[in-house]
């Protein structure tokens, strides 16, 4: 049971720490068997194991009614697929049988990408979607770092919807594997 939250708002970087990042819609990376000893050997593999560790080791010794702290940023996920749950409640499925998933997958996975934008600013940190109040001689010269923490903010939302989109499953075949799951956990 979740008892209290732990606000952890101030941890976050300023956009201006993304002003050189490549951001880029993810894509689909291990697609033949020499690529997984590529992604064994990488940087962000040792990254992943070690997140998947911690989290593990985080639970150890708890039950799942112990009263645990929450940082806000899990809250808002939550919040999210809480959201997402009850659009998968709202959607009836189709009566049409097929071989696999539901076609009504489809309804709601076109539901996620229409409100990507609003689910996703959701997720952020406060600090970098509201803006700040300021003088007005703050204001004149903040026009072009306005600007640029758009530009910032806009690559971030690109490249987050590109995970949340292939979070929950493939469009086309309506299925759901590992590598979806993985795709969440990045």
């Amino acid at each position: 049971m979740m008892a209290s939250s732990v606000d952890a708002n101030n941890d976050f970087l300023p956009l201006s720490f993304f002003n050189n990042h490549p951001f880029a819609t993810p894509t689909k990376r291990i697609c033949q068997p020499a690529h997984i000893a590529t992604f064994i050997n990488s940087s962000s593999h040792k990254k992943l194991l070690k997140f998947l560790k911690d989290l593990g080791d985080s639970v150890v010794g708890k039950t799942l009614t112990e009263e645990v702290e929450v940082s806000s940023t899990t809250t808002k996920v939550l919040a999210m697929l809480d959201t997402l749950k009850s659009w998968a409640i709202d959607i009836p499925p189709c009566q049409i049988q097929t071989r696999y998933g539901n076609k009504a997958y489809r309804t709601w996975r076109d539901k996620i990408q229409q409100q990507s934008k609003q689910l996703l600013m959701g997720l952020l940190p406060q600090q970098w979607t509201v803006p700040q109040s300021q003088s007005e001689s703050q204001k004149s010269e903040q026009k072009s770092s306005d600007a640029a923490q758009h530009s910032i903010l806009q690559g971030i939302l690109c490249e987050l919807r590109g995970y949340l989109l292939q979070s929950f499953g493939d469009y086309t075949r309506i299925d759901y594997g590992s590598g979806h799951e993985l795709t969440f956990v990045c």
